[in-house]
């Protein structure tokens, strides 16, 4: 009866590791999600921030040209 106890106890536990790995794991991946999810987004901050300096530097040559001409 004690063995069946001890061996009970064992897979318990070993069933209890295996959940908190599984959940370890699991936590990483969301993590990682988040992670190229923040990744994605800031590159297309970055994106937009350079369209948008192009877009005034134009701008700003053309107001330029406009001057010159005048």
């Amino acid at each position: 009866k004690a063995l069946r106890q001890i061996h009970a106890h064992r897979e318990d536990e070993r069933r209890q590791r295996a959940e908190e790995q599984e959940a370890e794991d699991f936590e990483n991946e969301m993590k990682m999600k988040v992670q190229e999810s923040r990744t994605a987004l800031s590159t297309h901050e970055d994106q937009d921030l350079a369209a948008l300096a192009r877009r005034r530097h134009a701008q700003e040559q053309l107001e330029g040209q406009l001057v010159d001409t005048a």
